[in-house]
């Protein structure tokens, strides 16, 4: 049987966030290289006064940084695009499209009711692993995230409307549950790219021996976190509006 060698072995971090040394990871690694994005830092101990510093920073260095880092990494292979996810880019898509012009960026939207509980629950995880959970930093998550993520989501916004709208792929999460092949191949046509039959046979092979739930049920709530549906859709709104973001 052929074994797995995860990063986190915990099998409740697993069916969170699967992490495989042999599989594709978030730019948390690159990143965490500039010691300028926030990343796994808050993840590792509750850092509000570091996260309030990033937030001021000029964040040009830090990407030429992670550029560097990707040049290296490419140096010794054939010429090929790169797929890249983190959700520290949102806050930072301005200096992104200075330092990399050409980049065609999926814009993953989703209803925050739903992301919001998940992204406390993860990070309650981490800091549980880290031995740096308290219960003072419990009860400051929630608020803490609901900011977070605005404040990202408002630079994202402001950033976009000085952009190239071309640059942009705006994609609902509920779309790419339900048909990920026919979402993927929306965006390789949208961005120019050849989406071949091959290829299309290794996105269904991969679906088939990943469903949903393989490691586990991700299980969490807003009540359990003090939050309510209402105080989620109000504090998004605006986004939603913006967006398109179906609140159920």
């Amino acid at each position: 049987m052929k074994s797995q060698a995860r990063l986190f072995p915990d099998p409740v971090y697993a069916a969170m966030h699967l992490t495989d040394v042999k599989q594709p990871e978030e730019c948390w690694g690159l990143q965490q290289n500039t010691l300028m994005m926030p990343g796994a830092f808050s993840l590792i101990a509750n850092l509000p006064k570091y996260l309030a510093w990033q937030q001021e920073q000029d964040m040009g260095e830090a990407y030429a940084f992670y550029k560097l880092q990707l040049q290296i990494l490419q140096r010794n292979f054939p010429p090929a695009h790169w797929v890249l996810k983190a959700s520290d880019h949102l806050p930072n898509l301005g200096v992104l499209l200075s330092t990399f012009p050409d980049a065609c960026i999926v814009h993953l939207h989703r209803d925050p009711k739903e992301v919001v509980p998940s992204c406390c629950n993860i990070t309650i995880k981490w800091l549980e692993m880290t031995n740096t959970l308290t219960d003072d930093v419990v009860a400051e998550i929630p608020q803490q995230m609901m900011d977070d993520f605005l404040h990202d989501i408002e630079r994202a916004v402001a950033a976009r409307k000085r952009a190239d709208p071309r640059n942009f792929f705006d994609l609902h999460y509920r779309d790419l549950i339900e048909d990920p092949v026919g979402v993927i191949r929306q965006i390789y046509e949208y961005f120019g790219y050849a989406f071949s039959e091959e290829f299309k046979a290794r996105i269904v092979k991969w679906l088939d021996e990943n469903p949903k739930e393989k490691h586990g049920i991700h299980r969490y709530s807003l009540e359990q976190f003090g939050l309510t549906p209402d105080s989620v859709t109000k504090h998004f709104a605006a986004y939603c509006r913006e967006f398109g973001v179906v609140s159920e």
